[in-house]
């Protein structure tokens, strides 16, 4: 019942993931800023919930 979709889907999500370990420092500062940004922005907009 597997049509190979799947395997292709989790080959593809672990490429990105071994690739963040050599992002630089800038990009990652980024990046918490970016989340840190979208964790506020959810948590207080009431519409969110």
């Amino acid at each position: 019942s597997d049509n190979g979709f799947k395997s292709i889907k989790r080959s593809a999500k672990k490429k990105p993931l071994a690739r963040q370990s050599g992002l630089s420092a800038k990009l990652l500062k980024l990046l918490k800023r970016v989340i840190d940004f979208y964790h506020t922005a959810f948590c207080e907009d009431p519409r969110a919930r």
